[in-house]
């Protein structure tokens, strides 16, 4: 059984340097199941995992045009005054990620802070 999910799961792991364990831990799941989602043997079951990788994926695809990858990854960890102190990792766990694109997008354009 193959999954849309499954080649995008290393991506996103590695742009937020998270282990597989964190990662799940994000997700709600096991460790293993980070890893059967990669191999394609399962898919995320509930929604909001789907819409929660879905949101991480756009943010680093465009993140990537952005920055290099490691600046990607400070990016995305840093407190950020527009974010009223919140990572954008942190305003994207809470469905903010359009402020996020917002913000790469300044910076894509010599406009961020």
């Amino acid at each position: 059984m193959g999954s849309v999910y499954s080649k995008n799961i290393t991506e996103i792991r590695n742009a937020l340097g998270l282990s597989k364990e964190r990662f799940g831990q994000l997700l709600g799941v096991s460790g293993r199941s980070v890893i059967r989602w990669k191999k394609a043997h399962t898919s995320p079951e509930r929604q909001e995992q789907r819409v929660l990788l879905d949101k991480l994926r756009e943010v680093i695809k465009f993140g990537l045009r952005v920055y290099f990858p490691e600046g990607l990854h400070e990016f995305l960890l840093t407190r950020l005054p527009e974010f009223n102190g919140k990572t954008p990792f942190q305003m994207i766990l809470i469905n903010e990620h359009d402020a996020v694109l917002g913000a790469l997008s300044a910076d894509y354009e010599g406009l961020g802070s």
